[in-house]
């Protein structure tokens, strides 16, 4: 009886760790301290970026299957680090599970609406697609993937907004 209310007491001590370590990771937003001119010459960039690239990417997150993955993205059977999209794209590798996954997911969906016109964002559940986690190797959750120029990135973690939003300004670059 006292090893199972142990058990017990060390899952909850887990899930509170890992609950707060995803919101350190989130947190980073608010402390911003970007003076106005810094998000001026941003959106001057990033306006110059959109219309060079056209009507690529839908504001949208959308979830693919391997198949999909395959002809979007890349096609991980014969050359799994060759980007074959048309644009540029992220794609977020995550399980309904996962907390941290489900804490990125909504920070996912603000970029995604931010660079609309800009990059394509895909979600791939690696639960539902065993043959893209194999192929790359994913052990840890969630994992980005930046594509763009023929070339795949990846990171692990659940980075904060304007960390994820750097990083797609300089794979933009």
């Amino acid at each position: 009886m006292f090893k199972l209310i142990k058990y017990l007491i060390y899952a909850v001590l887990a899930f509170f760790a890992i609950c707060f370590v995803a919101g350190l990771l989130m947190d980073e937003d608010d402390l911003s301290t970007e003076d106005n001119s810094e998000v001026v010459e941003k959106k001057t960039t990033s306006d110059k970026k959109k219309s060079a690239v056209g009507d690529w990417g839908d504001g949208k997150v959308k979830s693919i299957s391997q198949d999909q993955f395959k002809t979007l993205v890349a096609n991980y059977s014969s050359n799994k680090n060759k980007f074959i999209g048309k644009g540029p794209v992220v794609v977020d590798c995550y399980a309904t599970w996962c907390g941290p996954c489900q804490g990125l997911a909504p920070v996912l969906e603000k970029v995604a609406k931010k660079y609309k016109g800009q990059v394509q964002f895909y979600k791939v559940d690696v639960d539902k697609c065993p043959a893209v986690s194999n192929a790359y190797n994913i052990r840890s959750i969630p994992l980005l993937m930046f594509c763009a120029d023929g070339k795949i990135e990846m990171v692990n973690g659940a980075p904060s907004q304007r960390s994820l939003e750097s990083a797609i300004e300089d794979m933009l670059d």
